[in-house]
């Protein structure tokens, strides 16, 4: 029987062995179901995070669609204002050449204007040496006719006092 005892706590040891090798097993076990109960939240939220930018992206789409909307609408305002400047820009070369013809215009007036001046200027010259002229031929004609006067007066008197000089014939 002694034989039977010590098989038996042979069995009984290593039945022990064997139990704290299943509790090690098992807490392992718990380890891991731990872990993929932890892998299956992170999995979880991570599906979650997945289903929200599922549901956003219509809403995104949308905005981008809306953004793009309005991105053509802006393009379409800045064509219009660009055309809209190059109708001033045309306008305003036309006005410029208009006006440059009308300095053009108003530079040959000046000029002609100018010629004309010089001719008047000419003119009243010409007229005031004719002038000169007239009064110098006046101032003689004056003086002759001073002088004439004087000489007729001298000669008048002169016959006066002659005739007195002259004896008077009574015979």
């Amino acid at each position: 029987m002694a034989l039977t005892a010590v098989a038996k706590e042979e069995a009984a040891v290593e039945a022990e062995a064997e139990a704290t090798e299943a509790e090690e097993a098992a807490e392992e076990a718990e380890a891991e179901a731990t872990i993929a109960e932890a892998e299956a939240m992170v999995a979880g939220e991570e599906a979650v995070v997945e289903e929200e930018i599922v549901a956003e992206a219509p809403v995104q789409a949308s905005a981008a669609e809306e953004a793009a909307d309005d991105t053509l609408v802006a393009a379409v305002v800045v064509e219009e204002a660009a055309e809209g400047a190059e109708e001033t820009a045309v306008e305003a070369e036309a006005e410029a050449t208009e006006a440059e013809a009308e300095t053009i215009a108003a530079e040959e007036a000046v000029t002609e204007a100018e010629g004309e001046t010089t001719k008047v200027e000419e003119a009243a010259e010409e007229a005031e040496g004719e002038a000169i002229e007239t009064e110098q031929i006046a101032a003689e004609a004056e003086a002759g006719a001073t002088a004439t006067k004087e000489e007729e007066s001298t000669q008048g008197e002169g016959h006066s006092a002659v005739e007195e000089e002259t004896p008077h014939d009574e015979s």
